[in-house]
């Protein structure tokens, strides 16, 4: 199943209950990051600002039984995704936080925010409920450490991998299999190489699977256990070869199979301590990506963003290559990181191919520039960052994925100092020439992450009270941009708490916006701007802002923003919301965020309890989330029961406890895919990389 997290709720801008409520078959391999129908290739109508001038838009017992695709829908190629044209349209006077706006601050946040809120280190280093010297399972005291309450190698091994395996080679619905996979996976990086080995072995057999919900999944998690032995396997799924073909048992390698392996490789590539690994994931990759001739962009989109999360460490080409590949052009792209960017940027600048998949390579080469020595990297950056402007400003005519992927790459590439391409690269992204409204708030946030980061050249960190007052401005300006402004605000107040260079004039504007705010999207914007910049003096305005808010979406954000502040004395009244919101899942998985965020596990036994009891997908997901977000060691026992209890408990109950259970034993800081979603180009979708089904790679727990 996939089964929806309830992790990121706006991905996409819709109504999460609408989502949530669908039936559980519409969902597989332990997910729900967030809706994804409002993420239509091309952007949609009302993207445009008034009146603005320059770039405008473009255009065998193991199955339930045969299944032509995820949810029973077709897996054939569409003939083709073409870009919406850009539609002059009033800008968004600020709709709740629950309504469709894909234009909304929520969207960026929900795909940005695990490094914001490092749940789980969180969820390990707290005691429990404040004023209690017990645990919620035991006689467990409150000095207990850090590394007492992460599951042991020996629990996992020993306990959780075999009840998953069971699951596995017993089970038939595919809630329950795609959840064990993904389960299996996240466990297996922790355990011996024997082991992974095994499981390896495992998900094979599923790949030719009669479902293609189950062949996908299995595919992803051989990616996601992270073993170089994987490489193989995956490279012949995501060429099509006849060694792939005969993996799935068919006449050709599906479409979103082979995406799901460019994944899977990206995933091994980027952890691999291989070099020959790595350089032979970066070529299949690149072969991949020019040989592709499938209608659908999926495979293409995959490989380039795979691309950026597989950097060749050495800048230029080593020994045995460095006396005999010939000039700069002609080097391969797997033989250095030079040419993996030289070749990025040249796929970038034909415009004959594909603008949707050329919508991702500006964030891929933002990623390839990061840890390159000053020398190397400034050459390769300025003429990336001179072709990103130039689309920026209307140079070039582009659609406006293109342009929003150059906003948000140059965000990642820029600094304060005064070197003139940095200067430039600030004047482009606060300028008003830009005809797309998102790229416009896309703008903001990259303003606050150039204005965090000093520079190495003239006059390092100049730039950044002009962005700071910029983005002050903005905070009291038009209604589409005042909660961007806010967020982007918040970013850079995050960066200045960590470098303990606190700005007065931005607390104090952000606590006030958040003291006047009337609309509940604006309110909740400002609410996790203040708790991603630490703002602590805001709290009594938060709790005093929850009365009355009717709002669960808003009223979840405020929540949440209590959790990210870290202040134990509001846990009891985020425990109270927690336990009033049964029915109301996305509230209560923002509130058992907040909760682990404060260390109070008080609210485990009620949600194991929720979760057994609950017969709908909505509250099964945000149990199984927020038992993941809030779980430890102690939750292994209740879940295993649950996972195999077969009379008590619906099928879907079980398979979000083998979800839970891989939330609750990734030792991982972050989630496996939260490098996919960070600084992602979210508007130029696929459905394999993100759909409304939650049958993507972002929507996956």
């Amino acid at each position: 199943m996939r089964t929806r997290s309830i992790a990121a709720t706006l991905l996409l801008g819709l109504v999460v209950c609408c989502f949530l409520l669908q039936d559980a078959s519409r969902a597989h391999g332990g997910a729900y990051r967030g809706p994804a129908d409002a993420l239509p290739a091309g952007g949609a109508a009302g993207d445009t600002v008034p009146g603005a001038a320059g770039s405008g838009g473009s255009g065998g017992g193991r199955s339930q039984g045969p299944s032509s695709g995820p949810s029973g829908t077709d897996t054939k190629a569409p003939t083709g995704q073409d870009s919406a044209p850009a539609t002059p349209a009033t800008p968004p006077t600020g709709a709740a936080v629950g309504g469709i706006d894909p234009l909304g601050w929520s969207v960026w946040w929900e795909l940005n925010k695990d490094a914001y809120l490092d749940l789980k280190a969180h969820v390990l280093s707290h005691d429990i409920v404040p004023g209690s010297d017990r645990f919620f399972l035991g006689g467990w005291p409150v000095s207990m450490s850090r590394d007492s309450l992460r599951p042991t190698s020996e629990q996992v091994e020993k306990r959780v991998v075999p009840a998953l395996l069971e699951a596995l080679e017993t089970e038939t619905h595919n809630e329950i299999i795609t959840g064990c996979l993904i389960a299996l996976a996240r466990t297996g990086r922790s355990i011996e190489r024997v082991t992974a080995t095994e499981l390896r072995t495992a998900f094979s057999t599923f790949l030719a699977d009669r479902s293609q919900e189950i062949a996908e999944t299995a595919a992803l998690s051989i990616g996601i256990l992270g073993d170089d032995g994987g490489v193989p396997i995956l490279r012949d799924l995501l060429l099509d070869t006849r060694s792939g073909r005969e993996l799935v048992s068919g006449t050709e390698v599906d479409y979103r199979t082979r995406a799901f392996a460019a994944y899977g490789l990206a995933l091994i590539g980027g952890r691999t301590r291989s070099e020959d690994v790595r350089a032979h994931v970066v070529s299949t990759l690149f072969r991949a990506l020019h040989t592709d001739r499938t209608a659908t962009k999926d495979v293409g989109v995959a490989c380039v963003v795979a691309i950026g999360h597989v950097p060749i460490v050495a800048a230029f080409p080593a020994p045995p290559h460095a006396g005999h590949v010939g000039p700069r052009e002609s080097w391969p792209p797997s033989s250095c990181r030079v040419a993996q960017l030289d070749s990025l940027l040249a796929f970038f600048e034909d415009d004959e191919n594909d603008f949707l998949v050329r919508s991702h390579v500006p964030s891929a080469i933002a990623s390839l520039l990061q840890g390159l020595p000053r020398s190397v990297g400034t050459p390769i950056g300025y003429r990336a960052a001179e072709s990103f402007i130039a689309r920026i400003a209307g140079t070039t005519s582009e659609p406006r994925e293109v342009v929003q992927g150059c906003v948000m790459a140059l965000g990642r590439m820029g600094d304060s100092d005064r070197d003139s391409i940095d200067v430039r690269i600030r004047k482009t992204l606060s300028g008003q020439n830009v005809s797309d409204l998102l790229a416009r708030n896309l703008a903001l946030i990259a303003l606050a992450q150039i204005a965090s980061r000093p520079g190495e050249g003239a006059d390092a960190g100049s730039g950044r009270r002009a962005i700071e007052a910029d983005l002050l401005r903005r905070l009291d300006g038009s209604t589409w941009e005042r909660p961007w402004a806010g967020i982007a605000l918040g970013v850079l107040g995050r960066a200045d708490a960590a470098s303990r260079t606190a700005s007065p004039e931005l607390e104090r504007a952000l606590i006030a916006a958040l003291e006047e705010a009337r609309v509940p999207s604006e309110l909740a914007a400002y609410a996790v701007a203040c708790g991603i910049a630490g703002i602590e003096d805001a709290m009594p305005l938060m709790h005093d802002r929850l009365e009355g808010l009717a709002v669960d979406d808003a009223r979840g954000y405020v929540v949440l923003a209590l959790g990210l502040l870290g202040r134990r004395d509001s846990a009891a009244l985020v425990h109270g919301i927690a336990s009033e919101s049964r029915y109301r899942p996305e509230l209560l998985r923002q509130a058992a965020v907040s909760l682990g965020l404060l260390g109070d596990k008080s609210a485990v036994p009620g949600l194991l309890e929720m979760m057994g009891a609950a017969r709908g997908l909505s509250t099964q997901a945000a149990t199984a989330s927020a038992l993941g977000f809030i779980g430890d060691s102690r939750s292994i026992d209740p879940l295993l029961g649950l996972l195999a209890d077969d009379e008590r408990y619906t099928d879907g109950a079980r398979g979000f406890a083998a979800v839970a259970l891989g939330l609750v034993c990734d030792e991982d800081p972050l989630p496996w895919n939260a490098a996919f979603s960070a600084n992602l180009n979210y508007r130029a979708s696929t459905p394999t990389l993100n759909d409304d089904r939650g049958a993507g790679l972002l929507n996956i727990l």
